[in-house]
């Protein structure tokens, strides 16, 4: 608080082996006084996010094996050796991580995903494993104790043998990885980082909503576990951290796609296999360079082009169950890239748009414009998909609604007219 008051409070963010000293109380009052927010990819935001997932009661210098696996995750080597370094003796350190840090928007962290349980397991050569088996599909996933290497997964088929893997989206099964708002049971409770344990090759493994973590005991025999606190901070209102997707991503990148459906899921349609009759150019550029990621989740679903190429629908076809084909849409011809909530996902091969057409026997939406253009649909199911499979891995209450508020403004951002349509936030409403 004094360095605030004397305008130096700036300068101590910049000493990561002092701010692991201080009194994490003091450091957290010090910054929601300052005012603003934090940045996230700070070792004050760490502090910041770690309270905020209910890291409340452990000693100072468990605080700083945590603030120093904070700093490692995101790769801050300097910070991560300034705070080894600050005097307090680290009861733990980090080994390896497939986990997402509290307030992360790193699309990379996304995977494994929550994990419910993880198990240790020996190979018949000896060598030990950890098996992991996920949340909410039920997959299991196989890393190298000792180095965090993956080995196999994810399998929805038990525990795999080395090399046994399958897509991150199967085709043929309806990931729940990306779950409605309504089906994170109790969406205003929390729960702790972790809540699952092994020992194995003497490590400690923890697995949570945000993935899996290997820590190492400086002493193995007076080691009684990471405190992983409660899962809901008591006291609130300490800050917040200024988390949030790039500003790059209001264009579809290929980085982020493959990060986020994994490479083998993300197909181009060759030039000279686009249809003669889609006039709108840049949406067979996006075809071409880019791509579209084929995926099924549990509302949406997208073809794969380089398999199936576009299938050509009439006008009539595609507005066939509505009153009347909405005024900014184009005569057609229309081509499908996948299905939402029953509803066929259409290219307007004129305009460029594309639509959630009703079918026989649905409601169909209000305003079916999802996207003005090709290249903004595949910005939009980025930002939407990447923010669907956060909120599962939220680590508090409070988190869980900044993402979902976060990412109904980012669709408004990369898309303002295609935002409006309710398709978009029918599955973020309570």
């Amino acid at each position: 608080m004094h360095a605030v008051q004397a305008e130096m409070f700036e300068s101590l963010c910049q000493d990561s082996a002092a701010l692991a000293q201080l009194d994490r109380t003091a450091l957290l009052d010090a910054a929601a006084c300052r005012g603003g927010s934090t940045a996230v990819d700070s070792v004050v935001g760490d502090a910041v996010n770690l309270w905020r997932s209910g890291l409340e009661s452990c000693d100072r210098a468990e605080w700083a094996s945590w603030l120093h696996l904070m700093s490692t995750v995101r790769g801050d080597q300097t910070s991560a050796e300034a705070v080894a370094g600050c005097g307090l003796r680290l009861p733990w350190r980090l080994r390896w991580s497939r986990w997402r840090p509290p307030g992360s928007w790193d699309v990379s962290t996304l995977w494994p995903g929550p994990l419910a349980a993880v198990t240790a397991t020996v190979s018949p050569s000896g060598g030990e494993r950890i098996a992991a088996r996920e949340a909410w599909d039920d997959r299991y996933w196989l890393w190298d104790a000792a180095t965090g290497e993956l080995l196999a997964g994810p399998w929805r088929h038990g525990a795999p043998e080395p090399g046994q893997h399958e897509p991150w989206w199967p085709a043929d099964l309806a990931l729940r990885r990306a779950p409605a708002w309504v089906e994170l049971t109790g969406a205003e409770a929390s729960e702790p980082l972790f809540n699952g344990r092994a020992r194995v090759a003497g490590l400690e493994v923890l697995c949570g909503p945000g993935g899996v973590v290997a820590v190492e005991p400086a002493d193995e025999r007076a080691f009684g576990g990471v405190d992983v606190g409660s899962g809901q901070a008591l006291l609130v209102g300490f800050g917040y951290t200024n988390g949030g997707l790039p500003d790059s991503w209001e264009e579809p990148r290929e980085d982020a796609l493959v990060a986020l459906f994994g490479r083998s899921a993300l197909h181009r349609l060759p030039a000279d296999r686009l249809p003669d009759e889609l006039r709108e150019e840049d949406a067979g550029e996006v075809l071409s360079t880019i791509g579209l990621p084929s995926f099924t989740s549990t509302e949406m679903q997208l073809v794969n082009v380089a398999e199936e190429g576009l299938l050509e629908l009439t006008e009539e076809e595609v507005w066939a169950h509505v009153d009347e084909r909405p005024d900014e849409a184009g005569a057609g011809p229309y081509y499908r890239l996948g299905v939402w909530s029953g509803d066929t996902i259409v290219l307007d091969g004129d305009t460029g748009g594309v639509y959630v057409a009703a079918q026989e026997g649905e409601f169909g939406w209000d305003e079916p414009l999802v996207a003005s253009s090709l290249r903004t649909f595949l910005a939009a199911v980025q930002a939407y998909m990447t923010g669907r499979c956060l909120l599962p891995m939220a680590s508090s209450a409070e988190e869980r609604r900044e993402i979902r508020d976060s990412v109904l403004s980012d669709l408004e951002w990369i898309d303002e007219e295609g935002s409006r349509s309710e398709a978009w936030a029918t599955a973020l409403e309570d």
